[in-house]
This record gives C-alpha cells, sequence and structure tokens, in this order.
C-alpha cells in the first residue's frame, strides 16, 4: 500500500489505493459497529465524507451488504473447483476430529464430576509423541493448573 500512496506514484494509482483504504476503513468500522459502538462512532465521525455521502451518523448509516461479482455460471464452476479433491485434506480432518473428540470428552468428564473451571489444557509429555508419532499436537489431557 505505500509504495502505491507515494508522492512518485502516477497519480490514478494514488487515487485507487486511497480510494480502495476508504472503502476498507468505512466498511470495517460498519462492521464492528454493533460491538465497538462508540469507538466506531468517534473514528468514523474524523473521516472524511464522499461528495455524494450526507450520513451523519455511522448509526444512521446502512450495514454493509455482500454483493457477489459471480453470475449464476461462475458460481457453478466455482463450485465444482472447491469440491476437487485437491480441496480436500483427509488426514486433516482426521487429526482435527481426533483433537475435537478429545477437548469435548474432556470436557464432558470435567462437567460430570463438577470439576473446577480453571483447567488448562496441556501436551503430554513426549511418550505420547513416541508412542503415536502421527498425533503431533492432537494429544492433550485436561489437568490442574502447576503450583508456582
Amino acid at each position: 500500500m505505500k509504495p502505491m500512496t507515494d508522492e512518485s506514484s502516477p497519480l490514478t494509482i494514488r487515487r485507487s489505493a486511497q480510494q480502495t483504504l476508504y472503502s476498507c476503513l468505512d466498511s470495517g468500522l460498519r462492521l464492528l459497529h454493533p460491538f465497538m459502538p462508540f469507538v466506531t462512532e468517534e473514528l468514523w465521525q474524523r473521516l472524511p465524507r464522499r461528495p455524494n455521502d450526507s450520513t451523519p451518523s455511522i448509526m444512521l448509516s446502512s450495514y454493509p451488504v455482500f454483493v457477489s461479482p459471480l453470475n449464476e455460471n461462475q458460481h457453478q464452476v466455482l463450485k465444482q473447483q472447491l469440491q476437487d479433491d485437491s480441496f480436500v485434506f483427509v488426514e486433516a480432518e482426521k487429526e482435527f476430529d481426533l483433537v475435537f473428540s478429545t477437548l469435548k470428552t474432556g470436557r464432558s468428564l470435567a462437567a460430570s464430576y463438577n470439576l473446577q473451571t480453571d483447567f488448562q489444557r496441556t501436551c503430554c509429555d513426549s511418550s505420547c509423541f513416541h508412542a503415536n508419532p502421527n498425533a503431533g499436537g492432537a494429544c492433550s489431557i485436561f489437568s490442574h493448573p502447576d503450583p508456582e
């Protein structure tokens, strides 16, 4: 972004970069506004308005809406490409399922025994990794925090 806004860049490139940055800031602030109303209102008020925008407050501005630039045919092509096997990671899914089921089981056990909620997840010792080298970082247990 910085090279595009430098004084040595052509005017059209600088204007394009500035308009893109403005659009990103404006949309980002509108998206954040429900969660951080005071901060986003203050920042939005400091942004200069575009000539055709007379909205007095971010509260009155419209929430950003996604409009797809693709037509129906392009959507179908994209959908077929995403179903391609090159986008499927079977091993990663298995590893994630192992982690997820381990966490789910640990939470279920902790809840059934009314254990405190200040448990931390710690990785198993190195023997776990030697016993199952395919587990990677997927082996986790629940334990009490170590006393200091």
